[in-house]
């Protein structure tokens, strides 16, 4: 049987529409390596075939087996073309391991026995039946009557489609601006040849025997190299924050359960499930406060629960985040439980410590030191006298020793509160009259008027320390304290202390830079300690110089406003 082949000016239209889509293959093409990119070279590579097989279809007027081959050529990459464009939305959007589960396995191989059920459709005709030409200007259009089958894979199709549409939206809605433009125009390309779609196999239009398929695909390919090139499709990808996002609580040492408004569980990554273990299988549905046995009370930012975890009693700190949807209708919660057992037993050993230091052993050097003082007045031997001195003096140095610890520990426990606005100057002022048998006479630069919303206790500890260290070991201390409101790095107060002793020694501020407590071996080191644990918990930071004496800066925040410069 010989070829007829007709020439016409629609089959050239339609064919060259192949040639459009092929810039976009080239173009996607540099992209193979990206993710998503394999995929969606697959979607424009059967965009391509779509309009060279239909635009080859139109020149064959005899055999009629080949322009029905064509025909069936032409519906099997549409068909095809929904399940790439599915599996490229899962991979673009970050669910790439949905194409390793069951029913992705299943999607494929039930499109592959269709294709060979189409493929042989002339035998049994479950696709469609009664094919045969009628032309259209000068071009072999044909016309046949649709099967049940192909509504069911009609129906199918849409359904593939719908959802990859829904993950494109939901990545739009979801991520917002940085993704907005590129989301958009993959949002936008399906819609071109779904209208052409529709339109052929319901024969609707004018020309109902004429599918405008591969003609709407070239809007399709134009949208697609905008979002490659304009709107960086590949440079901005939505998978990165998905599975960055799902990494990142996945990898987290800390327990992270999601659950939705009435406590019942959803998700959980991979450290809750250790923590339940062999219950973690049955975990999602159940109630929070059911699965935890006791009470949880979501609606409570902290609560602190004890849990029994293979025999053994731990502390855990619940803290529950609500999220909501773009239209701010609560959805659920966000719980980490943290382990606070450590943390427990460290302030029960800081309290008994404060106990010690406060109490037993300050009182026995204070006896210690009464006595030793009642010896070196009444005893006449020199020699008892001045062992009773020292006696005197370093119990002395001992209760100072451990009143500092116990500022320390003050400062580390966490109880720093926001205070009202202290004024700084007579702050000052106060710690300097307290030091008055000293003999030092201290330059105060600081204005009436500054005040500063912080904890005045605090604050005040790591003030005295400083003084102290200024003006110990000095016989005519030179001391200045100047402080100056500063706008520009957040409202806060910055305060120089600066005196004209020997200076701090290096191996203490190396401690204190190295987080060591090897150097700390006398009062002195402890009261830098206070000085740097004290300003953390201000929210503020210090810095040493040692050049001419010593220059301490703090950087205080919580400066009122009325003070700052404008």
């Amino acid at each position: 049987m010989s070829l007829s082949v007709q020439w016409s000016w629609l089959a050239l239209v339609t064919l060259s529409s192949g040639f459009a889509n092929l810039i976009l293959v080239w173009a996607v093409s540099k992209h193979r390596d990206q993710v998503g990119g394999t995929w969606f070279i697959g979607v424009a590579s059967l965009m391509t075939a779509i309009c060279f097989a239909y635009g080859g279809a139109l020149f064959v007027f005899d055999p009629l087996w080949l322009r029905e081959l064509l025909e069936m050529v032409v519906m099997l990459c549409t068909l095809w073309l929904g399940v790439a464009w599915l599996a490229f939305a899962l991979v673009y959007t970050g669910r790439q391991y949905v194409l390793r589960t069951v029913p992705a396995a299943a999607i494929t191989g039930f499109f592959g026995i269709i294709t060979l059920v189409a493929l042989t459709n002339g035998y049994h005709e479950l696709i469609w039946m009664g094919f045969e030409l009628d032309p259209v200007a000068g071009a072999a259009t044909v016309t046949y009557d649709l099967t049940l089958m192909f509504y069911v894979l009609f129906a199918i199709g849409v359904i593939l489609l719908s959802i990859a549409q829904l993950l494109l939206l939901d990545t739009l809605l979801s991520y917002g601006r940085l993704f907005q433009s590129q989301v958009a125009a993959l949002l936008l390309t399906p819609i071109f040849p779904v209208v052409g779609i529709v339109a052929y196999f319901f024969s609707l239009g004018p020309v109902p025997q004429y599918s405008f398929l591969p003609l709407l695909l070239v809007p399709h390919m134009l949208l697609d190299i905008y979002a490659l090139f304009s709107a960086g499709m590949f440079e901005f990808k939505p998978a990165t924050r998905r599975i960055g996002e799902r990494t990142a609580i996945d990898d987290l040492d800390t327990p992270v359960l999601t659950v939705d408004t009435e406590g019942r569980l959803i998700n959980f990554n991979t450290t809750a499930a250790a923590l339940f273990g062999e219950r973690a299988r049955g975990l999602v549905g159940r109630n929070l406060s059911e699965l935890l046995s006791t009470e949880i009370d979501l609606g409570n930012r902290e609560q602190d629960i004890e849990l029994l975890i293979d025999g053994e009693r731990r502390q855990y700190r619940i803290t529950s985040s609500p999220f909501e949807n773009v239209a701010g209708t609560p959805l659920g919660y966000t719980t980490v439980l943290q382990d606070i057992t450590d943390l427990r037993q460290r302030q029960q050993r800081f309290a008994v410590i404060n106990r010690v230091l406060r109490h037993n052993l300050r009182n026995d050097l204070t006896v210690i030191g009464g006595h030793a003082e009642l010896i070196a007045g009444r005893d006449t031997d020199p020699s008892v006298t001045d062992s009773a001195e020292t006696i005197v003096d370093e119990s002395a140095a001992l209760v100072a020793l451990a009143e500092r610890a116990r500022e320390l520990n003050r400062t580390i426990d966490g109880t720093v509160a926001d205070g009202e606005p202290t004024k700084l100057r007579a702050l000052v002022d106060d710690l300097v009259d307290e030091r008055a048998d000293s003999v030092w006479s201290p330059e105060v630069d600081i204005s009436e008027g500054l005040s500063v919303r912080t904890d005045s206790d605090v604050l005040a500890l790591v003030l005295g320390n400083l003084l102290d260290n200024a003006i110990e070991h000095i016989e005519d201390p030179s001391v200045r304290i100047s402080a100056i409101p500063v706008r520009d790095d957040g409202d806060s107060i910055r305060i120089e202390i600066t005196d004209t002793g020997p200076g701090i020694p290096e191996a203490e501020l190396d401690a204190l830079q190295n987080g060591s407590e090897d150097a700390l071996q006398h009062g002195s080191g402890i009261g830098l300690w206070v000085v740097q644990s004290g300003i953390t918990a201000l929210g503020g930071d210090l810095s040493f110089s040692t050049e001419n004496g010593t220059t301490v800066t703090l950087r205080i925040p919580g400066a009122v406003r009325d003070d700052l410069p404008r």
